[in-house]
């Protein structure tokens, strides 16, 4: 392969490789928060294009953070994960950089639907640039950021309802006690999720002088902490359903709280890939049980 051709494949890539850099998935999964967020709060699935514009918006800027995170971790990811889109080299470390730059200004665009929405769509992409850059000296701070990030889609997609003109006693919908839990539930949830990728990511870490818990406590004490957390979001579950949701919650609610319980008979590495699949049930249970009320 000559030079040129090589060059194309380290810093080009192509749209495969731009979704996995940004974690496709994670911005669906956020899309749909902000949706459930809207409808949670409002009473029924959301007919505004501004919230479907503030959904992508963050969509947007939580693939934006996904990348950059991965251009700060390029060194720990060469050892963790070389697989990786930019340790494999099937995108450069500048066009990566740039991109997210670029995410992050048409979503903070997108997402100024009104103030409420601006401010906090600024506010996670100035957490998610800091994170790209810091997480790995953060501590526990950096488990607690993310898991706030994971659960502030629901209350902005409640303030994306609002719309522009701010509805009249939409602030007091925007914090009503079902979104609440489940606001309080994502986070508990997506602080175990960090805590247990922090666990899997012990060998590259330790290398690049981080500070995790894992590191700085050990892994069996975080593992409890992680655990922890997890039986407080499962106790909670099923909440959400005593205010006026579908029946059909529960059962499906109740799957993923098993998978999230049986996370931690695993592997780390099968744990993480057990919640995350939790989490995408939760969505679901809510959607149907918002759908079909």
């Amino acid at each position: 392969m000559s030079s040129d051709s090589t060059h194309r494949v380290s810093g080009g890539g192509g749209l495969r490789a731009r979704l996995e850099l940004t974690r496709s998935w994670n911005c669906g999964v956020v899309f749909g928060g902000v949706l459930l967020g809207a409808a949670l709060a409002h009473g029924g699935v959301p007919r505004s294009p501004a919230v479907y514009l503030a959904a992508l918006g963050a969509s947007l800027i939580t693939g934006a953070g996904n990348a950059l995170n991965d251009v700060y971790d390029v060194d720990v990811d060469r050892v963790n994960k070389p697989e990786r889109v930019i340790p494999s080299g099937r995108v450069g470390l500048p066009r990566a950089r740039r991109e997210a730059h670029a995410m992050f200004g048409v979503g903070l665009l997108l997402s100024a639907v009104n103030l409420w929405t601006l401010l906090m769509a600024l506010l996670n992409a100035l957490l998610l640039a800091y994170y790209a850059r810091a997480s790995k000296r953060m501590l526990g701070t950096s488990n607690v950021t993310v898991a706030y990030l994971v659960a502030s889609v629901f209350p902005y997609g409640a303030l994306a309802g609002l719309g522009i003109a701010l509805l009249p006693g939409g602030l007091e919908r925007a914090l009503a006690p079902d979104l609440l839990v489940v606001t309080l539930c994502a986070f508990l949830v997506g602080f175990s999720l960090e805590v247990v990728k922090d666990i899997e990511d012990i060998p590259g870490d330790s290398k690049a002088g981080a500070r995790t818990l894992p590191l700085a406590w050990g892994p069996a004490p975080s593992r409890n902490l992680a655990i922890a957390t997890t039986l407080g979001a499962v106790a909670l579950s099923p909440l959400p359903g005593l205010w006026d949701l579908h029946w059909v919650y529960y059962p499906v609610v109740a799957a993923a709280d098993f998978f999230f319980l049986a996370s931690y008979t695993r592997p780390p590495s099968e744990g993480r890939k057990a919640i995350s699949l939790g989490m995408g049930l939760v969505l679901l249970a809510l959607l149907l049980g918002v759908l079909l009320r």
